[in-house]
């Protein structure tokens, strides 16, 4: 199965996360849908879980070591002056609210991260070195 993570990232080494009401802290990520190509379930993916549309623009590669018996996608997605926090009501799982905000990739992730968002991290910051 493969997932797709669409990054925002802020020029202060910032990515973008949020917290799930049931599923602790997060980035966003989604599954490939049939038909769709890697950058365009990114952008929607994007757009379902935060309210915004943005291009995918940079392909950060791929990890089958995320999480077992999926192969995750990472894309970059283009720069954008979004707000610091935000709540955004997601459709996923019968509909939950996203409590969005920025998490330093500088620092190890808290522990509110599952460690699939850890490893993912891992191979983040590996692919923007």
């Amino acid at each position: 199965m493969d997932k797709v993570c669409p990054l925002v990232l802020r020029s202060d080494g910032r990515i973008l996360a949020f917290r799930h009401p049931m599923a602790g802290l997060q980035f966003v990520k989604g599954t490939l849908e049939e038909e769709e190509t890697t950058p365009e379930t990114a952008m929607r993916e994007l757009y379902e879980e935060t309210g915004f549309v943005l291009a995918a623009v940079h392909y950060l590669g791929e990890s089958d070591a995320i999480v077992d018996g999926e192969t995750w996608h990472f894309w970059l997605m283009q720069d954008a002056d979004l707000p610091e926090t935000w709540d955004h009501a997601c459709a996923d799982d019968g509909g939950h609210v996203f409590s969005f905000f920025w998490q330093s990739l500088n620092d190890p992730l808290p522990a509110a991260f599952a460690p699939a968002f850890q490893r993912a991290a891992t191979h983040i910051r590996a692919a923007l070195a």
